[in-house]
């Protein structure tokens, strides 16, 4: 698909594409770099509309040690879009 409207807008079951991962975040619990990153570009965000760019590795996210669950399913905000494939990772 060109974009996100496209995708929307086709009515296919598997337009897009969702990828649920749970992470603990406590002192125990080294953090990924990419979860370090996400969360240092938050903090440099102090107003509403300022950008900041930051650079990661999104597989650096997705434990894939433990399997996942899928299901076909839709959008969780208006319109609802039956258009999407959500996949939760197990782990």
């Amino acid at each position: 698909y060109a974009g996100l409207t496209e995708a929307l807008e086709s009515g296919k079951s598997d337009a897009l594409l969702v990828v649920g991962q749970m992470f603990k975040v406590d002192d125990a619990t080294p953090m990924r770099p990419a979860l370090h990153a996400i969360a240092d570009g938050l903090a440099q965000a102090t107003a509403i509309n300022n950008e900041h760019d930051i650079s990661l590795d999104p597989t650096e996210l997705i434990e894939t040690s433990g399997g996942y669950y899928a299901y076909k399913g839709s959008l969780t905000t208006p319109t609802c879009n039956p258009v999407v494939t959500w996949v939760v990772m197990s782990e």
